[in-house]
């Protein structure tokens, strides 16, 4: 049976069991080199036979048991979420993302540490590690633990360069703590947050006890003790003793509040009478000025003179206070909460009657504790 061989084969070319090696029809693939077969080059190979590309690729590739690629890397997904997996086996391994200078590790991003998995989501936490200019380790600069989410940070100092404004924020879920801890060699010496209630903490963690707690429930106020034992509610740690409250809206005085005292006589007739007044409150302490002008009546038998406060004093206490009669010259003083606790007493510094006749102007000053 006669062959109808092919009129212009290529190197390669196959026929029934014969293939062309270039010159001649061989019966099988016996004798057939892949460096006789032509190859056109295409993409990054530049070789023009079958042996001389398969090489060229084989130098090429990343072998799967490790390599070192001399480019870059793009990982570039058409239409799915693109993902570089570190897939490290069960036991005390790292997955390890390094940063290198001239072979010389300067970061390390570990997604996973050498701590090994138990039960509860232990282990495999988050690290990032820093190196020195001879690529040995400096130490962890900072975990997030992945039980918890707690994140720590381990350094020297932290500045802020070129920003006007800068905000550190820490979130919580609804009714859980949220807090900054101070540690001493990993030892946790001070604490600084907000409880499950939102209110402000400062606590002392070797002395477990809370120093500074601010109560929202109150307007804002804080509560300053030294209660000996930690205590779920830091406002009741401090105890009916020793804590004090103060409303921080209350430190800084604002402006004077106005107010109109009433006047009183003891003895005598007030027919005609004009006062104006204004206080600031700080606290507890009350600080009042009052103006009265006399348009009637008559001074005789006036034994006292009354000018209302502007807020209780406290019972038990008496401020005091100074002023001028216009019209006599004459100096006052003031007796704040001695007949009652709204009222001040008001006398000439000499202790005489302080109004001789009712166009007398009597400006006063004075300061107290309030009951509140």
């Amino acid at each position: 049976m006669a062959l109808n061989f092919p009129d212009a084969p290529t190197p390669g070319t196959v026929f029934n069991s014969w293939t062309w090696d270039g010159e001649k029809w061989v019966a099988g693939a016996a004798g057939i080199g892949a460096s006789t077969v032509s190859f056109t080059p295409g993409g990054n190979v530049a070789a023009t036979n079958v042996q001389t590309a398969i090489a060229e690729v084989d130098s090429e590739k990343v072998a799967k048991a490790g390599d070192t690629m001399t480019g870059n890397l793009t990982i570039a997904p058409v239409s799915t979420g693109g993902s570089f997996i570190v897939n490290k086996p069960v036991g005390s391994f790292g997955a390890n993302l390094v940063g290198q200078v001239a072979g010389l590790n300067r970061w390390a991003v570990v997604v996973g540490s050498n701590a090994a998995e138990s039960t509860g989501n232990a282990g495999s936490d988050f690290q990032l590690l820093r190196f020195d200019d001879a690529g040995a380790s400096l130490g962890v600069s900072m975990t997030i633990d992945r039980k918890s989410g707690n994140m720590n940070w381990y350094t020297t100092s932290v500045t802020q360069i070129g920003f006007t404004s800068v905000n550190f924020t820490l979130w919580s879920a609804a009714s859980q703590q949220a807090n900054l801890i101070f540690s001493d060699a990993g030892i946790a010496k001070w604490q600084i947050g907000k409880q499950t209630d939102n209110s402000f903490f400062i606590y002392d963690v070797v002395g477990a006890r809370y120093l500074i707690t601010g109560q929202t429930a109150s307007g804002g106020s804080l509560a300053f003790g030294v209660p000996t034992t930690q205590a779920a509610d830091p406002v009741a740690a401090l105890g009916t003793a020793t804590k004090q409250y103060v409303d921080a809206r209350t430190l800084i005085p604002g402006a004077w509040t106005a107010y109109t005292p009433p006047v009183t006589m003891v003895g005598g007739s007030l027919t005609g009478a004009s006062a104006v007044g204004g206080y600031v409150k700080m606290g507890r302490l009350v600080v009042c000025r009052m103006k009265v002008t006399f348009t009637g009546g008559s001074p005789a038998g006036l034994s006292n003179l009354q000018v209302g406060l502007p807020v209780s004093c406290l019972v038990g206490t008496i401020g005091n206070g100074a002023g001028w009669n216009q019209a006599t010259g004459k100096g006052l003083s003031l007796m704040l909460g001695l007949d009652s606790v709204n009222t001040a007493r008001v006398v000439n510094a000499d202790a005489t009657i302080p109004v001789n006749a009712f166009t007398d102007v009597l400006w006063m000053t004075g300061f107290y504790e309030s009951s509140s």
